[in-house]
């Protein structure tokens, strides 16, 4: 599998999604969550996982997942190999705002856990070029079976939650919780773009985050 540069959304303006959420039909594009984390993919080839970084220069060494959470990662796809999953790390930022809506880690520690929007691959092949939605679910069917065969694994991993439709309600729910920081809208037909800014994806912040580093 070829390890491909994570691409960043483009941002935009909140005026420019509620224009859009007001005059587009349901479906052309996806609104998903965006969590006030750090960006990883994680790769699994002949049972070995590799994660890399959007900061640090693309080493995940730098800045490692917690043990239980890489643990986590490897029991629920156990039976899963060649695969790619695109994902964000919640937990080095916004302890407090994490505590209060999920309660601690274990053993009383922070909280950490990943939630995933993506996948690169499938049993070895690259998806990329398949349409946002049809990646979505893909990854979504995955993860609940899965879930279903090792919920305890699941306990910190969950999918990003994604609307077809009323994107601006969404963005505007966002507000209300504190382990987000906006949305980010996606052509429901939209490819993977490999590169520093995907056309494809616009990002939407109602607070002013700290970016990490691009590659």
């Amino acid at each position: 599998m070829i390890f491909h540069v994570p691409n960043n959304p483009v941002r935009v303006t909140v005026d420019l999604l509620k224009r859009l959420s007001d005059t587009e039909p349901a479906g052309k594009r996806m609104a998903e969550d965006k969590h006030d984390g750090w960006r990883r993919r994680a790769y699994k080839i002949k049972g070995t996982w590799t994660l890399q970084a959007k900061s640090n220069g693309g080493d995940e060494a730098k800045m490692p997942l917690p043990p239980y959470l890489m643990k986590s990662l490897a029991d629920l796809f156990l039976d899963l190999d060649d695969i790619a999953i695109d994902m964000e790390w919640v937990g080095p930022r916004n302890k407090d705002a994490l505590r209060e809506v999920y309660g601690p880690g274990p053993d009383g520690l922070e909280y950490h856990g990943l939630r995933m929007f993506d996948i690169l691959y499938v049993n070895g092949q690259y998806v990329g070029g398949l349409p946002e939605r049809q990646r979505y679910d893909t990854l979504n069917t995955l993860f609940e079976l899965c879930r279903a065969k090792r919920p305890e694994s699941a306990k910190y991993i969950e999918m990003v939650r994604c609307w077809d439709h009323d994107w601006y309600a969404m963005f505007e729910e966002s507000k209300r919780n504190p382990t987000l920081e906006g949305i980010v809208l996606k052509m429901a037909d939209g490819k993977l773009v490999n590169k520093a800014d995907n056309p494809f994806w616009f990002k939407i912040k109602y607070r002013d985050i700290h970016e990490p580093t691009k590659f």
